[in-house]
């Protein structure tokens, strides 16, 4: 009977590492940014070898080969991403861990990850305690794995290049004086918003259904967070019911401001783009996915 109970905690967390690693290989260049924002930049590059690894542990641990090391290297992956998200919280304002791409009802609460990571824990160690039968690797189970493997690597499609596209971004331009932009004339026309000369602002423009805005908005809500700006501000394109739809999902802690679908354009030539402005002075345009602030220090 025990092992029984421990042959299912073993094929139940290999799921769950499956689902993990195939939810953030469709968005692997996200996830490789949200890495970034712990603060060091080459974390993103590690990005890939960590959703592959995902795939690996849990396909061994669904198939039941190798059972007591497999089990003792996905609890010491277990713990460690938990340590590392846990330092993320405390000190980088990150309360998003990433851990199932984009699927936000799995990653809805800081507290709902650490309790779903303590459960890993518990299943994990019963199944050192009372280990499942220990089967051998077939020819079959290996080609399964192989595939599956790379099906992942392809939904990846994520390369060392990807990490240099999303430093690339973040490369300052030419510090432009404020009054010489369309900024702040767009901003008193469109929503009212005077800038203060003595403040830092994140000005954000994005449509309200675009992915990439949407991809985004975990990057945009880190500014305020970690003290970067003083003030985050949001130009979204969208109709009414877009927009409720999206605070729902999001629940963003920056303020937004409608613009309508004709004006938005007459400020930026696609969508989102980011403006950072510095003291009345726009010092960095980001065109595309928003970076985070991590890679603009």
């Amino acid at each position: 009977m025990k092992q029984i109970v421990s042959t299912i905690n073993s094929i139940f967390v290999g799921l769950v590492f499956l689902l993990s690693g195939f939810l953030k290989a469709i968005d692997s260049v996200t996830f490789a940014d949200l890495l970034s924002q712990y603060g060091v930049e080459w974390f993103g590059y590690v990005a890939p070898a960590i959703i592959l690894g995902e795939i690996v542990l849990g396909l061994a641990l669904v198939f039941r080969v190798y059972v007591r090391p497999i089990t003792w290297v996905t609890l010491a992956f277990v713990v460690g991403v938990t340590i590392v998200f846990a330092y993320g919280l405390l000190f980088r304002g990150i309360t998003d861990c990433g851990c199932f791409g984009q699927l936000r009802i799995l990653n809805s609460h800081p507290w709902f990850t650490f309790t779903r990571n303590a459960i890993l824990v518990l299943l994990l160690v019963i199944s050192l305690v009372y280990p499942p039968k220990n089967n051998k690797l077939s020819l079959s189970v290996l080609a399964f794995s192989m595939v599956t493997t790379g099906i992942a690597a392809y939904l990846c499609g994520f390369s060392l290049h990807g990490a240099q596209i999303l430093k690339a971004k973040s490369s300052p331009l030419e510090p432009k004086v404020l009054q010489e932009t369309a900024l702040p004339e767009f901003l008193i026309e469109n929503t009212g918003i005077t800038l203060s000369p003595d403040s830092v602002y994140l000005v954000f423009a994005f449509s309200y259904t675009c992915p990439y805005c949407r991809n985004s908005i975990g990057n945009v809500e880190q500014y305020e967070r970690m003290d970067y700006v003083d003030r985050t501000i949001g130009l979204a394109m969208g109709e009414g019911e877009d927009s409720i739809s999206f605070v729902n999902l999001f629940h963003p802690n920056f303020e937004i401001h409608s613009v309508s679908n004709r004006q938005l354009p007459k400020l930026v030539s696609h969508l989102p783009t980011s403006f950072i402005i510095r003291h009345d002075t726009l010092v960095n345009v980001i065109s595309g996915l928003a970076v985070s602030p991590s890679l603009l220090k």
